[in-house]
This record gives C-alpha cells, structure tokens and sequence, in this order.
C-alpha cells in the first residue's frame, strides 16, 4: 500500500504532474522487487486512482500483464460538470489538473476489465462504460462485472463471490494470453474478509 505524495504519511504537496511521477516510482519499485513475480504484474485503480493506473499502463504496458479499473472518471473537467453543471462554461479556464484517461486508454494494448458499481453516485456508470467504449479497438481483451446497488466505495463487499471469481478469471486468462502460467490460487475475497467483517459490523 503507497501513500501518494500529501497523503497519509508521505510528505509533500500533491499535484498532477507530481502524482505522475509517483506513478513512475512505485512502478519502478515494484518491478525490481524479489518478494514478487514481476512477470505476474496487474496495476488496479478504483476511483482517483483509475486516472494514475491508466497512466501507469500506458507507460508500462510491456512490463505488466493487465489493468483493471474500478469506478474511476473519464477526466476531471467531465467529473466536474456532471457534479457541477452550471460551472461547465468556466471549466477550461479554471481547471488545471486534466486526468485525461479518455485519452490514455485507445493507446493501451493490454487486457482490461472495468468494475462498475451501478449505484455510483460519485463518478457514475456512465463514465466507465464510455471508458469500456473506449478500449474496444486497443484491448488486447476486455471484461467488466456490472454489480447492481453498489455505491462508490465497496465493490468487492457488494459484489462477493462473483467479484472475486471475476477478477481470478480475468487475472487467469491474461496470464493465459500472454502464455505464463496462473498463481493465482488465493482468494481476493478471502484475503480482505477481516475488512469485510469490519464493515459489517459497523
């Protein structure tokens, strides 16, 4: 888990282009690990985060062997004005930071799966079907897993067994693809079942 720069316990200020070279560092960082399969590497990124996992795929899509996205936005400006309709004039004049994954994703030649929580009231499901639009031409394949009243946040706790078996078998078929062969015999559900618990019970 990475604290970007200005968040958590990672000093600094944040800004776009200084989350992009962040980016560029954890990708480093992980690609030289010993404790990992670095021909085994998937980058994920849900909400904010979609935008720098895209980034990433783009400037690592020889080294990793897929993406997935989780309710992220198509870029910032759209986001705003659908939060903000009446700010929609003013947006090209006050907006510095771009996000574009609009951009990104028709130049990544990877598999790609896109989780959609059909509930999300924060970048809304609009936005990640045009994102899986988006990919058709450049996706070496696509997948997405549609999880009926599902909010922003919790995917993986509404979505269950079939969120965990979904991404297995996505994780599994792009190792297939690119002709290694598949370790993933954990659980993604089992492995975050103590979270869950806590949720639950709060």
């Amino acid at each position: 888990m990475v604290d970007y720069r200005g968040y958590g316990y990672s000093e600094g200020t944040s800004s776009e282009d200084g989350l992009y070279q962040d980016s560029h560092a954890i990708m480093d960082y992980v690609l030289q690990m010993d404790q990992i399969d670095t021909d085994q590497v998937f980058i994920f990124g849900a909400s904010l985060g979609g935008a720098f996992a895209t980034y990433s795929a783009l400037h690592y899509q020889d080294r990793v062997k897929g993406l997935i996205l989780q309710n992220t936005l198509v870029n910032l400006e759209r986001l705003v004005e659908l939060h903000a309709p009446i700010m929609k004039p003013i947006l090209p004049y006050i907006l510095t930071i771009k996000l574009p994954t609009d951009e990104r994703i028709p130049k990544i030649k990877l598999p790609m799966m896109f989780v959609i929580a059909l509930e999300d009231e924060a970048t809304f499901p609009t936005e990640m079907f045009e994102l899986y639009d988006l990919a058709e031409d450049s996706a070496i394949f696509r997948e997405v897993l549609e999880i009926p009243g599902c909010e922003h946040y919790l995917p993986w706790y509404y979505g269950g067994e079939e969120y965990d078996q979904k991404l297995t078998n996505f994780i599994d078929m792009s190792l297939q693809h690119s002709g290694k062969k598949s370790s993933t015999s954990f659980s993604l559900t089992k492995s975050i079942s103590n979270a869950k618990g806590s949720i639950q019970e709060w």
